[in-house]
């Protein structure tokens, strides 16, 4: 992948005049310059011709128009087909012709899905536009709903598929996703018998093909208008008929691709079943009226019979939701103190919970642990996920007196440490202690053979380390994007992968000193990337030619 892989934008466009020049500017003012644009005139019969014609004159050498032989219009999703057809980039970026995107979009996308080798697209939150009116009645409407899904991390083919199929998640629109052109390719571009669905059904298809980045970050203004392709959806007639054909076409594109039978297709299955089965789905519907006319009648017992925090929590296990207690409610039991229940990282109660993360981690890890390999301290990971595949075992130790040490020097000076030598160099919780970690990092890519590999790994949320801030230091604790930044310049773009390791309740234990044992495994293994426990990285030399 080159610096500045080029990126294809494709604009359809259909009697779009009020909106179109707005939207061809704010491509025009993307801070990331390597793009082409690709004009699809879907059937216009207004100026917006015109307007897509000036826009390639100021631009001659990379904005291409297009449009069908017969000049009528076919719908955004044959439009947009036909464009994909003629694409040069390694990127795919498309635009609703009255959506507007922020300056800083592609420059900031282009460096996630570098960063990201294993995410085939990237998007992030979609700003609602109500206020472009002017009236002061808009002013207070724009909004921008969740994703879905925690930002911050690639989402995985399975996870992201079933999340977009069952609509935990929120759709992508076009405008706000940055897709790489061999999904594209992959996925089949888009079925052009869904007029108004066909964007829903063209990101499951992508989720089928690879994970997906999502970012906390909102690059795309999505008008609201009445003439938007959208606002016929507002009909309810329409808005069935559209899901009816959708949810069909989705079962269909399933079982041809061999999902048949899977947890993912009986999902589209259920969400089919209103439309395929109207007449039960009116009697459910009863059946749950009548359920919630009991449930309220349950309630006015409960509100005379049952205490105030038993009766909130069974509320909310009636709405199957999450029970969060109310300013006064909350039971901190063993946990009020303010000393820890372990200073020791819960080693004197079992495993401590930011090493069965480091575990995990090599345990993913363990092809990359062969040859000659270099680790800090002693050797014990080295033996255990390397085994015969090892050739040669390395200790270092910053000062003398260690007997497992083979070689005695400092990462961040690099003195004594011989070039190109090592096929793996293994730093769990040790960058953080150096004044220097930068300075280590380019020691690492030094020695590292090409092709060699570092697994690192970093506190995010740790209690300070006594032992080693009085005799070296403590001097960081990082998130990935601090990870992502310490390694950028260092090793090659796209050979650093950075992960994340933790929750609320996972950092709560760890402070605690509570061991791994003393939690549930989906409580260890749930991730939210805004409580970084652990940072793990990935990074490889790169080969020479």
């Amino acid at each position: 992948m080159s610096s500045d892989p080029l990126v294809s934008i494709i604009v359809p466009y259909l009697n779009a005049e009020a909106f179109l020049g707005e939207t061809l500017r704010s491509v025009e003012e993307q801070s990331y310059r390597n793009w082409e644009l690709l004009l699809v005139d879907d059937g216009s019969t207004d100026r917006s011709p015109s307007i897509a014609a000036a826009c390639a004159a100021r631009h001659p050498m990379r904005v291409h128009r297009l449009q069908r032989p017969d000049g009528a219009a076919h719908g955004p999703s044959a439009a947009r087909n036909l464009a994909l057809r003629n694409v040069h980039g390694e990127f795919v970026a498309f635009l609703d012709a009255d959506d507007m995107w922020a300056a800083s979009k592609l420059e900031e996308q282009v460096a996630m899905l570098q960063a990201h080798a294993d995410a085939i697209m990237v998007y992030g939150r979609m700003r609602y536009w109500y206020s472009w009116s002017g009236c002061q009645e808009d002013a207070a409407r724009d909004y921008e709903p969740d994703p879905g899904l925690p930002s911050g991390i690639v989402h995985p083919s399975a996870r992201l598929a079933a999340a977009l199929v069952s609509g935990t998640a929120r759709s992508p629109l076009p405008s706000d996703a940055l897709i790489r052109n061999t999904a594209v390719q992959a996925a089949g571009g888009f079925d052009e018998r869904l007029p108004s669905y066909g964007d829903r059904l063209f990101f499951v298809q992508l989720a089928l093909c690879g994970g997906a980045f999502v970012a906390d970050r909102c690059w795309v203004r999505y008008r609201q208008h009445d003439t938007s392709i959208s606002s016929g959806l507002h009909d309810p007639s329409a808005r069935i008929a559209a899901r009816r054909r959708y949810l069909s076409l989705l079962e269909a594109t399933l079982d041809r691709r061999g999902y048949r039978g899977s947890a993912l297709w009986r999902i589209a299955r259920a969400k089919s079943r209103p439309y395929r089965h109207p007449a039960v789905a009116r009697v459910i519907a009863v059946a749950r009226r009548a359920v919630r006319g009991l449930g309220r009648g349950l309630r006015s017992i409960a509100r005379r019979v049952l205490p105030r925090r038993p009766r909130r929590r069974l509320a909310a296990l009636w709405r199957h939701l999450a029970y969060v207690p109310r300013q006064g409610d909350v039971r901190f039991g063993d946990l009020r103190r303010l000393a820890p229940l372990s200073r020791r990282w819960g080693k004197d109660r079992g495993q401590p919970i930011d090493r069965y993360y480091i575990e995990r981690f090599l345990g993913a890890s363990a092809a990359d642990v062969r040859g000659r390999v270099l680790e800090v301290g002693d050797d014990m990971y080295t033996r255990r996920f390397g085994g015969a595949a090892v050739e040669r075992r390395d200790v270092l130790h910053a000062v003398p007196g260690n007997p497992s040490a083979t070689i005695v020097a400092d990462l961040s000076r690099g003195d004594g440490l011989p070039s190109a030598t090592f096929d793996c160099v293994i730093l769990t919780q040790v960058l953080h202690v150096l004044a220097d970690p930068a300075a280590a990092v380019r020691t690492v890519h030094r020695i590292l053979k090409p092709g060699g590999v570092l697994l690192a790994t970093l506190p995010g949320i740790s209690q300070v380390s006594r032992w080693d801030l009085e005799r070296w230091g403590d001097y960081w604790r990082v998130t990935t994007l601090g990870a992502e930044r310490l390694l950028a310049g260092v090793f090659e773009p796209g050979s650093v992968e950075v992960g994340a390791h933790g929750n609320v309740l996972t950092a709560i234990a760890f402070l605690h000193g509570l061991a791994a044992e003393e939690l549930r495994p989906e409580e260890l293994d749930h991730t939210d990337a805004d409580y970084q426990l652990l940072v793990t990285v990935r990074a490889v030399k790169a080969c020479l030619d």
